[in-house]
């Protein structure tokens, strides 16, 4: 069945073109913080000393060398952060900013097969260092030395090392206990959640994923959740847990969580499409599901 499925979800490849996306269900005017220019320079300044001083780059996949601090300057996700930040507090959006840009390019690592998308060993190596960074762990010297090829090593030496410092500047602030435990646990549960995506799409190179594995995992990886703890401690809020486990709240929370990688799923088919990347995609895996049901009801 998965064979006849990328078949036909193959078959559309000649009319990728005539895709068309409908326009966002909002029509308000967006909100952006007022010192968006000043934070865009200052992101900026920053992505040209943390990725254009290293080796120079193969491809704009790596994410050491000249062509990838383009591609992130010319994204400017410093936009992106202050629209969904738009009245955090200006000293704290600085880490902010940091963090999105971290988003974006572990995001790609992560799940681009020339990258670690397949490369379950070094993503192990990766994740296994992000955590200790955010548990205040010393790195534990063994993982240094696993047998990871140097372009990997470098790769996953940049991501811990920013890491590292969006973490360390958010804790200068005072970041209060329980909010610094929230974000740890939200950001293990993303890196855990690409780990299993990681190890699927090796092993089953032509299986869609389930709805029910779906919903959970491709949750988890859109990295909503930590991006929520982001907002509490942009805005220095400190929500009870009271209000937290509020079944609104809760349902609140997981509505946006699923727009926001639905779109992103939807936004982003033509291109995984294309590269034979489409497992944990919503559009084939909910064909799956109606083959399925459809398959059951005969």
């Amino acid at each position: 069945m998965m064979e006849a499925v990328y078949t036909v979800l193959q078959s559309a490849l000649a009319n990728l073109n005539s895709i068309t996306l409908p326009c966002p269900p909002c029509s308000s005017p967006w909100s952006i913080h007022l010192d968006y220019e000043e934070l865009k320079y200052l992101s900026q300044q920053c992505v040209k000393t943390r990725f254009s001083s290293h080796l120079p780059s193969a491809g704009a996949e790596s994410c050491h060398g000249p062509s990838y601090a383009h591609g992130l300057l010319r994204d400017d996700l410093t936009l992106l952060s202050c629209v969904a930040y738009p009245k955090g507090m200006r000293s704290r959006m600085i880490p902010i900013a940091k963090l999105m840009y971290w988003f974006f390019i572990i995001d790609n690592i992560l799940d681009e097969p020339s990258e670690m998308g397949t490369d379950i060993e070094s993503a192990e190596v990766l994740l296994a260092r992000v955590v200790d960074v955010l548990e205040g762990r010393e790195e534990i010297e063994s993982r240094r030395k696993l047998n990871v090829c140097v372009k990997k090593q470098k790769t996953i030496s940049i991501i811990v090392d920013t890491a590292r410092e969006w973490w360390n500047e958010m804790r200068a602030f005072g970041y209060v206990m329980h909010l610094q435990a929230r974000m740890v646990k939200s950001m293990t549960e993303y890196l855990n959640a690409h780990r299993f995506l990681i190890i699927h799409r090796s092993s089953s190179p032509q299986a869609v994923l389930d709805m029910e594995n779906y919903l959970h995992y491709r949750g988890m990886a859109g990295g909503w959740w930590p991006c929520l703890v982001a907002m509490e401690f942009g805005l220095d809020l400190h929500l009870e847990e009271e209000v937290l486990s509020h079944p609104y709240i809760r349902a609140l929370q997981r509505s946006t969580a699923w727009y926001v990688y639905w779109v992103n799923d939807i936004a982003s088919f033509k291109k995984e499409l294309l590269e034979d990347n489409i497992q944990c995609n919503l559009i084939p895996v909910l064909y799956v599901k109606q083959v399925i049901e459809t398959e059951a009801r005969r």
